[in-house]
């Protein structure tokens, strides 16, 4: 897939599922890819990118282990305020290379790469997704998927980091 254009996250009650819909392409010949995610399947997705946004924070930088939670904090700050989550999300793609419905995946496997993941899911029948993600559309992904499985209520506390990180701060002291 080639020139990711939108991502959209909705659940389905009906099929307790999440409906992944993906654009990718040029205006006016935007393809459209359609998959389905179990509650069973986003734990595991959630593991995979919670630990290589944790390895990429540490290979990134001399930052003290006890303070990578921070830093990591910050960087998803920063990357969901440039996030456009209010632009609706643009049906009707021209083409929907994997046919009209979606696909249940099977197996999932992400790889650091230069410039962010590559986020690999496999459907039974063997079909390959894949997903370049730089680092700022991980963590929106995140977003994506912690909103709609509270939306879901399935109960899996994905908390995103932002807002966990506490500072202590010492009061001032007066020596006499």
């Amino acid at each position: 897939m080639s020139g990711l254009r939108q991502m959209n996250i909705n659940f389905d009650p009906i099929e307790d599922r999440l409906l992944l819909r993906i654009t990718a392409g040029e205006p006016g010949s935007l393809d459209e890819y359609r998959i389905w995610l179990t509650r069973r399947f986003v734990r595991v997705i959630w593991k995979l990118l919670d630990q290589s946004i944790t390895a990429e924070t540490m290979n990134e930088t001399t930052v003290p282990q006890e303070s990578a939670g921070a830093l990591q904090e910050f960087k998803e700050a920063a990357a969901l305020a440039e996030a456009d989550f209010h632009t609706p999300f643009a049906g009707a793609p021209n083409r929907t290379p994997l046919g009209p419905n979606p696909l249940l995946v099977s197996k999932i496997q992400i790889r650091r790469q230069p410039g962010g993941h590559l986020l690999t899911m496999e459907t039974a029948q063997g079909q390959i997704i894949n997903l370049a993600l730089h680092s700022g559309l991980v963590h929106s992904f995140r977003k994506l998927l912690a909103d709609q499985t509270q939306n879901a209520q399935w109960d899996l506390s994905l908390g995103m980091t932002t807002g966990k990180t506490a500072f202590l701060v010492e009061a001032p002291r007066t020596i006499n």
